[in-house]
């Protein structure tokens, strides 16, 4: 290209670790994550054993802070979701490194933050943000 800034140096490939704090246990975790520059691809797999003391409704331990406004987790897969839900999808709020999920009950005309997580859920999630510069 002719463009003025053609240099590639800031790539990183890692994991990190979805939590939902308190004394929750899973089953299965397994999270990773790609940066170019600052724009953050994240997955994660997430099957809790028993939730405890944890969240039902946000995940904690996202790889860089969100610097846009909001940012949007895809669910691929969710099952025993605490709530009867007809839709969920995690939203990242601006300076934040935590997920917090969204839903819509099948009554519901609105999206709210229902209870999502408990004994037996099971998520798989993707998305991207754009890292705080």
């Amino acid at each position: 290209g002719t463009g003025t800034s053609e240099l590639f140096d800031d790539y990183e490939e890692g994991t990190w670790t979805p939590a939902l704090g308190g004394t929750a246990t899973y089953s299965a975790l397994e999270a990773n994550y790609v940066k170019v520059g600052a724009l953050v691809q994240v997955k994660a797999t997430i099957l809790v054993n028993t939730i405890g003391t944890g969240s039902a409704t946000t995940i904690t331990g996202l790889p860089y802070l969100n610097g846009d406004s909001m940012a949007a987790m895809n669910i691929a897969t969710m099952s025993n979701s605490a709530t009867s839900v007809v839709y969920v999808v995690g939203s990242i709020g601006a300076n934040s490194s935590t997920i917090t999920m969204r839903g819509l009950t099948a009554a519901g005309t609105t999206m709210t933050i229902p209870n999502i997580f408990g004994n037996g859920t099971y998520v798989e999630m993707s998305g991207s943000y754009s890292t705080v510069t």
